[in-house]
């Protein structure tokens, strides 16, 4: 019920005490439940047993490229990293030789270049997205790359870029992943 208003300036005031009882309750529900504070703090609505989560990391071999995520970084250069899995579909993590090649989706012009050897050390458990789409990943990242570095410049600041990875595992197999820069 919302406070009705006479239209000479002033509030029926019979109405006001059951509409400040609804927002409080509103405020206090609102207060109790889940409740972000910032990067990883939250307040749970109900006590639930805390368990640890289960580990992500299988100890197998991965069989292909998971994931491939890349994204541009404001105005400063794009940012890709990708995950490996097994072959139950779990995340894992391998020494190998990787490589990644961003082209110009439509014309092909290769924008970057670049390949290097890589621990399984180098792979991070993080997590990856935010609010209700936060999850844990293990990813192999190639931090930031900048616009600086590419070796040839689009006319457009919204070329589609493709992203192509190449993971060489020291096994010999080969696995390739892909995926495109839109925004």
């Amino acid at each position: 019920m919302i406070p009705r208003h006479s239209g000479r300036g002033s509030v029926d005031r019979s109405s006001i005490h059951p509409f400040l009882v609804l927002l409080s309750l509103l405020l206090l529900t609102a207060s109790a439940c889940s409740i972000s504070l910032g990067q990883r703090q939250t307040i749970p609505l109900f006590e639930r047993e805390q368990t640890p989560p289960p580990p992500l990391q299988s100890s197998d071999p991965p069989v292909a490229i998971q994931q491939v995520v890349a994204y541009r970084f404001k105005s400063e250069g794009i940012i890709v990293y990708l995950v490996l899995e097994d072959r139950a579909g779990k995340q894992t993590i391998a020494t190998g030789y990787v490589s990644l090649v961003m082209k110009d989706r439509d014309t092909g012009q290769v924008l970057y270049r670049t390949s290097r050897t890589v621990q399984s050390s180098d792979f991070v458990e993080t997590q990856v997205g935010s609010g209700l789409f936060a999850e844990r990943r293990i990813v192999y990242s190639f931090d930031l790359i900048p616009y600086e570095e590419f070796s040839y410049q689009p006319k457009d600041k919204n070329t589609i870029v493709q992203a192509d990875v190449t993971f060489s595992r020291t096994s010999g197999s080969t696995l390739r992943g892909t995926t495109l820069v839109t925004q």
